[in-house]
């Protein structure tokens, strides 16, 4: 496969981990926050839903702090091919989603998702030297499968259209 047909685009490290440690101290300070404001209180130390809400939040902070950096990660780690755009998934697996699968491209924030009519992936171009291109890859590919698929269905139905003339004048 040539360079052309594959691209794997390398990431933009100061921006990926900047971004990372922004997050982290956010979720690190409502951490905090929290347990500072719920520990001092009377009715805290006395009530068991609140020490149960106290934990779920702890838990949903601590969560987001470990998945956030392989989100990042999995999404450096894509790669674009002729045949499709494959990625990793959180829970270990890899996702690939072929160029002709693909039902719709929609802008979120500063990213893209690829619907297919199984599975979707999120990309984040921004993470990457140049998202420029990383977005035009994208569009370029999905725009050149969709051009031929229109073109393949144009073909099937001038073949078809004989045909169904033919049994047209069959059933007059």
């Amino acid at each position: 496969m040539t360079r052309r047909e594959e691209y794997s685009p390398s990431p933009n490290w100061p921006y990926v981990w900047f971004a990372i440690a922004i997050f982290e101290i956010m979720l690190a300070s409502l951490a905090v926050g929290i347990h500072l404001s719920t520990t001092d209180s009377e009715d805290w130390r006395t009530s068991t839903f609140a020490w149960i809400a106290y934990y779920l939040a702890e838990t949903t902070i601590a969560s987001a702090m470990l998945t956030l950096p392989w989100k990042i990660f999995s999404n450096i780690r894509i790669e674009i091919t002729r045949d499709g755009i494959w990625q990793d998934r959180i829970i270990g697996s890899r996702i690939f989603i072929p160029w002709s699968d693909v039902r719709r491209l929609k802008r979120v924030g500063f990213g893209f998702h690829i619907h297919s009519t199984r599975s979707r992936i999120d990309i984040a171009p921004y993470i990457y030297k140049k998202p420029h291109i990383v977005i035009a890859e994208i569009i370029t590919r999905t725009e050149k499968e969709s051009r031929s698929m229109r073109k393949n269905n144009a073909n099937q139905e001038s073949i078809d259209s004989p045909l169904r003339e033919q049994q047209t004048d069959g059933q007059k």
